[in-house]
């Protein structure tokens, strides 16, 4: 089987930790013997200025295998900013230029893998076109803050709508997301490395129990 992910963040040189789950997913689904794939179109900040390069004017696609997964990029600017409609198409038109680049060194995927509904959206024209299947999760606090704009809700509905599963990771915030969907959402939580967080017997429990929580903290 065929898999195409679809991120609508991923790691970058400005945020190089953004979105890192979605690679390990991809890496996990490798590691299954599935074959897996990633596109994704980078947006730079504007105000990132001192990180611009020139050749991000001009919108370069690019493919490559990071961490083992073959990767179809885009690395450009947010010129016409990606949280308003011209933003959002302009950002789906590159992305459907990464698809044509994947069909053309691997062929047409059994599935689409999207994560957030920018991603669905992108999904979405995807199964017009070429009827591709496609399982949208949703990742994005949006939805439990409500900071859903009324510009962003056509793009969500006919993401979610549209989609042959729909799921999202918390239960939280698939109650938020049923505002704009009559259709079943499916609980999936974020997955764990078992092999690498696997409790070790011969370390001594506190008799208090003691939760650690790691993450990063960033102002929405």
């Amino acid at each position: 089987m065929k898999v195409l992910v679809i991120p609508a963040w991923y790691n970058s040189d400005v945020r190089p930790l953004a979105g890192n789950f979605f690679g390990e997913q991809t890496r996990a689904l490798i590691a299954n013997r599935i074959d897996a794939s990633l596109i994704y179109t980078d947006f730079k900040p504007l105000s990132s200025f001192r990180q611009i390069k020139p050749k991000d004017f001009l919108f370069l696609r690019k493919y490559h295998v990071k961490d083992n997964i073959p990767t179809f990029r885009i690395n450009g600017l947010n010129i016409f900013n990606i949280k308003y409609s011209l933003g959002k198409r302009f950002w789906t038109y590159l992305t459907l230029k990464l698809y044509d680049d994947y069909v053309e060194r691997f062929g047409t995927p059994d599935i689409v893998q999207a994560h957030a509904y920018m991603s669905g959206y992108v999904a979405y024209q995807l199964k017009k076109r070429y009827n591709i299947p496609y399982v949208l999760t949703e990742h994005s606090s949006s939805f439990l803050n409500d900071s859903i704009k009324d510009s962003q809700a056509p793009f969500v509905k006919e993401a979610f709508d549209n989609s042959d599963v729909l799921t999202a990771v918390s239960k939280p915030l698939a109650m938020k997301m049923q505002k704009y969907t009559n259709k079943e959402i499916v609980i999936t939580p974020n997955f764990i490395n078992t092999d690498f967080f696997e409790p070790d017997p011969d370390i001594k429990k506190n008799e208090k129990f003691t939760f650690l929580f790691v993450a990063g903290l960033r102002e929405i």
